[in-house]
Order: C-alpha cells, then structure tokens, then sequence
C-alpha cells in the first residue's frame, strides 16, 4: 500500500555514495543491495533495494517457512547466502557506546550516576553525533537521516487539533512532558560533556532530544544474540530459552521499510559456531546487558514509549563479538518461497501494530490496518482515592490475572479474525468490568472461592449462550442463581456500553474530529498533507472499531435484558403455582 502519508525533512540530500562507503568499511557486506530513495511514497525517506547488478543465483531465501510479522522463524534450519550482513559491532547499543574514545568515559559516569538508562543513552549519543557535524565518526549515516519526523511528539500545536479527542493527542502531551523532565537531568550533565570534549559547535537543545528520541524509536530494534548459531534455531529447540537482548540501531539495516502484510524479508543474528551448548540458554555474564526471554515480546517499542530510569550496565567487553573474537552478524534474509527481482525494495515487517503505535512511533499509519485495534482503561479512581474495596477489586484483578487496560482489536479485519474471535475479545472485556459492578461482599466470596479451589471459581463463569439453552428446564434455585449473574452481567455490559459510547463522543462529538463519514471522505482526498494523511487514517480507524463494538455491546445488553425478564417471569410463575389454595 503507498505511503504517502510518512513525512520526513532532510536538511540536505543525502550523499547516499559516501553512506554505502562508509557502512562496507563498518564491515558490512552490501554488495546485493543499494540503498536510494524509497518508491512507498513521496516522502517515505530511504529505502533498501536489490542491486541492479545482483545475480538470479544469489537472489535465494533463507531456509525457513514463511513469518507474516516476526524477525525470526523459529523453525528455520541452516542458513543460505543472505541478502546483506551488518556485524553487530558496529551496532549503536549502549555497550558499543561506552567504548567511545572520545565521549566513553563520559557517558559512562552519567549511566552510573543515573543520569541516563540504556536507551537514552543512545538518544545522549545520537544527540551528541549530530552535533559534531562532519567530525562525527558516524556522520555518513546522521546525514542520511530525517532531520524531522511526522510523530506527534513534534506536532505543532495546530498539528496536534488532527487528534482532537483521540488517546493519541493526550498520549503525546504525557510523553512530551516527561521527555521535558528527561531533558532537565539530562541537559546539564551532557551539555557539560560536550562543551569540555565534544568539539561541537553548539549547546544541545531540547529539540536536538525530541530529534534523537524520534530516531530511537523509529529506527531501534530489540536484538536476540545468541551465544552460538543463529537466534532463530535457539528458540525453536527450546521457545523459552534464555537469550541476551540488546536494543540498538543497526545502520544500514535500518533503511528497510515496513510493509503490512507478507512482507518478502527478515532479519536474523548469528554468531559463530562455539563449544557451548547454545541451547542451554546459560548467561554469558561478560558481556550481558539485559537476559530476557523468547524475544517475541521485547520490542522496544511500546504503545506510548517514555524513557525511563534503569540499573547502569557493568559491561565492558565489545557488544557483538563472539568469545573467539568473531563478530556477531545481523543478516538481512529472504523468507522461504518468495522472490525478488532486481531493483525491487525490500520490506520487512516492524511488527502487528497498531495505527497507534505506527504513528507515534514512525509518523505513519495504514489506512484499513488489519492490525488496528482501540485501547480502553477500567474504570480504577487515582490510587489516593482507593477504599478498601477498590483494594479487593484490585487483587481479584491480579488473581483473575485480568489487565488494568484492554484492547479491542478491529471486528473482522485481521487476517485471523472471525465473528467468534471478536465475541471473545468483547466477552474478554465483559468479564473484566465484571470485577467493578460486584459489590465488596461478592468481591470478599469470589476472592475467597478462588483462594479455596481455583479451577472450581473459574469454570462458573458468566456463559449467555448456555443460558439461554438451559434456562427453561432450571429449578428455581439455579433460576435465582442465575438471574444474580445475569444481574453483574448487565451491570458490565451497561459499563461497556457507557464507555463505548464516550468514546464515540470525544471522537465524533463536539470537541472531536467530525464523524466517520466525515473522515473516509477526506481520505479520499489526494491533497491532503503527510500528517493530515496520517492523522485521518488513524482517527478513521478508531472511529470505525468504536461503532463497530458500541453495536456489539448493546446487543449484548439487549440479549441479557431479555433473557433477565423471562426467567424473572418464571420465576414468578412457579411463585403462583407453589402457592397453597386458600380454603374458605
């Protein structure tokens, strides 16, 4: 799908010439790929393409199966020739950082005096790089760079009326903040670091900040390194296997483009053959910033991405090279039964996300996204405002092991999706609200029974259907059981139905955007600007699932009011009929 709507401002063309210079002398092997202006859009930016020169019989995938949305595919064997190949060395993580001739020493004493974590101190680094100009050792790839990006962090005011009454226009107030509060730590101690060994020309600024935080979180990635082998054939002999992530941004790999569906390439990591068992998912001590495991939930790159502080790294060996002193490669690679023809770009897949989170952390959305989805919060007071029974309520939510905020994905669009898998997802949301429409005596039982018999607690949950095929042969004793449950149910459904119907009037309503009509109308419309483009796609999309699960909610109300008010007149009727006559 074009996207046109991904904006992005150079401050000079970039010298593309200069860049594939300086990645292959990086160690980089590029010689099936170019790097040139992407063909997704006007303003996509630079893409990764296949060489015109390139060969058919280099042109070969990976063995593996087909990943719709994962880097990795973790029944993948042994590896063919990939497309290209970027040592891990020549990463920029925090380790690689610290070794920094110049600036090393300094950004490591702010990491230990927790003036940074291991992401901003990247973002230190970026800020530091672009400064330096062309005395910058990584000056090829920072000219290549946007010198502004379409993602809401650095909207306008103006910019930002597009997300009028949207999660996302109060999402980027609160990470605009903290990142203000980010700065007034971090602006002292680095401007100090550059002034005494930095050989920049000026101070930095906060906007140099909001440029390096955008460029983290568009271009980062979450980087599985195995100690032997490729990442991929770790997690498939075992997928809870403990594995070294780091997060950095791999220069050259970067330029690949995102593309929604079937994506033709991945990216894996390898390193070199070694002794060690690489399954045993041991922790190389040395060399370890964070052990987490199966990668498949480290993306960095969360819904609303603020940086926050963590325990400084001890780690001083060269991130990226293996214990023999080969370098880890991260390698660009076709998936299995797909072909690419020279010239053709190359897209790989950031993941199933959200127009939200594409948006506020690239400046694009996808109209029609498969992956779209709405995020709602229950309805929980501030934490100084909790009695003791919001307290009970709150624990019942952690033993039901129930979230705090839910989402609902779009009705029928994803690939996967069916009728019954959005019933599940609403029915998901309706158990949740449940915990809040109990009264503190029933939340005291439920904690209770669930303390007593697990298993037992959880298998009488609320279940319309078998409802309404048993209730007609019920006693009055599972009759009156009943219509208590139907009683919380409609208490969460009317929840559900209040909430949704908000939504719909911060979206539509006065102090919104306009109404869905309105919307899909103006994304007809060729003349729209890159972030007008985007804004519309994204609010079009949250507008949509709103409607669509607003119907579905008081449908769902509709069905348990009724179905209330034929066992209640059952059970008035058995109430008639038990009576004894009265003799005169």
């Amino acid at each position: 799908m074009p996207r046109r709507f991904l904006r992005f401002s150079y401050a000079e063309t970039p010298d593309l010439k200069k860049l594939t210079e300086w990645l292959r002398a990086r160690g980089a092997n590029i010689s099936l790929v170019q790097i040139k202006e992407s063909k997704v859009g006007n303003s996509a930016g630079l893409g990764m393409f296949i060489s015109e020169t390139a060969s058919h019989q280099h042109l070969k995938p990976c063995m593996g199966s087909h990943s719709k949305s994962r880097w990795w595919w973790p029944f993948s064997s042994a590896m063919q020739q990939p497309l290209a190949s970027f040592p891990l060395s020549s990463a920029i993580t925090a380790a690689n950082i610290l070794r920094d001739p110049q600036l090393g020493r300094g950004y490591s004493w702010m990491l230990q005096h927790g003036v940074v974590d291991e992401r901003t101190i990247i973002m230190a680094y970026l800020i530091a790089e672009k400064l330096k100009g062309d005395a910058s050792e990584v000056a090829p790839w920072i000219n290549a760079l946007p010198r502004r990006f379409g993602t809401p962090v650095m909207f306008s005011e103006a910019e930002l009326e597009e997300l009028k009454g949207t999660p996302l226009q109060k999402a980027a107030g609160i990470v605009r903040k903290r990142l203000e509060e980010l700065w007034a730590s971090l602006e002292p101690a680095l401007n100090t670091l550059l002034r005494e060994k930095g050989g920049v020309s000026r101070e930095a600024t906060f906007d140099d900040l909001l440029w390096a935080y955008s460029v983290f979180w568009s271009r980062g990635q979450s980087l599985p390194v195995p100690q032997s082998g490729a990442a991929s054939q770790v997690l498939a002999r075992d997928p809870y296997a403990m594995i070294e992530v780091q997060e950095g941004i791999v220069p050259g790999l970067d330029f690949c483009n995102h593309q929604v569906v079937a994506p033709k390439c991945w990216w894996e990591l390898t390193a070199p053959d070694s002794n060690q068992d690489a399954d045993t998912g041991s922790k190389n001590t040395d060399r370890s910033i964070n052990m987490i495991p199966n990668p498949k939930n480290t993306d960095p790159k969360s819904v609303h991405p603020v940086p926050d502080k963590a325990s400084p790294s001890t780690s001083s060996q060269t991130v990226g090279v293996a214990p023999g002193g080969s370098d880890v490669l991260i390698h660009l690679c076709l998936h299995r039964g797909t072909k690419v023809s020279t010239g053709e770009e190359l897209m790989i897949s950031y993941g199933d996300k959200s127009n939200e989170e594409l948006l506020m952390l690239y400046g694009f959305a996808v109209p029609g996204n498969p992956h779209d989805r709405i995020m709602m919060h229950c309805p929980v007071p501030p934490f100084a405002e909790w009695d003791e029974a919001m307290q009970g309520r709150i624990e019942l939510m952690k033993m039901l092991r129930y979230e705090l905020q839910f989402f609902l994905p779009h009705p029928g669009n994803a690939p996967e999706a069916s009728e019954n898998s959005t019933l599940e997802a609403l029915e998901s949301v309706l158990r949740t609200l449940e915990v809040f429409v109990l009264t503190k005596e029933e939340v005291t039982q439920k904690l209770h029974a669930l303390k007593t018999s697990r298993t037992e607690a959880l298998s009488k949950r609320f279940n319309l259907d078998e409802f309404q095929r048993r209730w007609v042969n019920l006693d009055t004793t599972s009759l009156l059981v009943m219509s208590k449950e139907m009683g919380i149910r409609m208490g969460a459904a009317a929840a559900l139905v209040k909430m949704l119907e908000t939504r719909v009037q911060d979206l539509e309503g006065a102090g919104g955007t306009g109404t869905f009509e309105q919307d899909l109308h103006l994304l007809s419309k060729m003349s729209l600007d890159s972030t007008k483009f985007a804004c519309v796609a994204y609010r079009c999309g949250q507008k949509c699932i709103t409607r669509e699960y607003l119907k579905l909610a008081r449908q769902h109300l509709q069905d348990v009011l009724t179905l209330m008010q034929d066992v209640e007149d059952k059970l008035k009727h058995k109430s008639t009929t038990t009576q004894p006559s009265v003799r005169g």
